[in-house]
């Protein structure tokens, strides 16, 4: 903006000049000074002046041009970028509800763990049964090596004690059963041993039931006890 009222200024300054006409009292007036101000060399030397602030506001002119035309594509790529991410956020956003309806009616289909022992003839990993409510039982119990299809046969008035005096979590204490955990090629040993317990309502029951299952797993000869159960 300053250039262009400095251009406007030398343009009025060439308008006059170009419009005074030669005047031999004012010329003798201002000793010659008249002369010189409406001389042609002066209009010359006005003129390229002139000349190059044109030259300078057409560049300028041009550079503000390109700038603004540049500054217009960023704002369109800005604007295409917003649309982008919008489109983006909105199919996230479907795919997110798709995936968490089709897990939430995965859940509600699924049926939840007990977390108390059931009164059934079937096992369960041992890994299972460490998160069990604990609950104090009287019972015959049965832990069974999957690998190596070994068993043992035990008997307890806490059973669910009793099983953590032989493991901690998954982890076997009792070094009858060390030796073959430590020594398993399976891949996940947490998935070595599953056990169920019987419950029982006497001591007969009990080692009546002791001896009963040692002999139909072969607990004994083929197994981790060390007698056919109490005498």
């Amino acid at each position: 903006k300053k250039q262009e009222i400095k251009k406007n200024k030398i343009s009025l300054k060439l308008v006059k000049i170009l419009n005074a006409k030669t005047n031999i009292l004012k010329s003798i007036m201002t000793l010659g000074i008249y002369n010189y101000l409406i001389s042609n060399k002066r209009t010359n030397k006005i003129s390229l002046k002139l000349s190059t602030y044109n030259k300078f506001l057409t560049e300028l002119t041009k550079k503000i041009a390109d700038n603004n035309s540049n500054i217009d594509k960023c704002n369109l790529n800005i604007n295409n970028y917003k649309l982008n991410i919008n489109k983006k956020k909105e199919n996230y956003e479907n795919k997110k509800e798709i995936i968490v309806n089709i897990y939430n009616e995965k859940l509600f289909n699924v049926i939840p763990l007990s977390n108390i022992i059931q009164q059934d003839e079937s096992f369960i990993l041992l890994k299972l049964f460490n998160g069990l409510s604990y609950e104090k039982i009287i019972g015959v119990y049965v832990i069974h090596n999957i690998e190596k299809d070994k068993y043992y046969v035990g008997q307890s008035k806490d059973v669910m004690k009793r099983i953590k005096q032989h493991f901690n979590g998954t982890i076997p204490k009792n070094i009858i059963f060390a030796e073959d955990y430590y020594t398993s090629t399976i891949q996940n040993r947490d998935d070595i041993f599953e056990l169920k317990i019987i419950r029982c309502k006497s001591k007969d029951e009990l080692d009546g039931l002791e001896k009963k299952l040692i002999y139909e797993y072969d607990a004994c000869n083929n197994g981790y006890n060390g007698t056919n159960g109490n005498i």
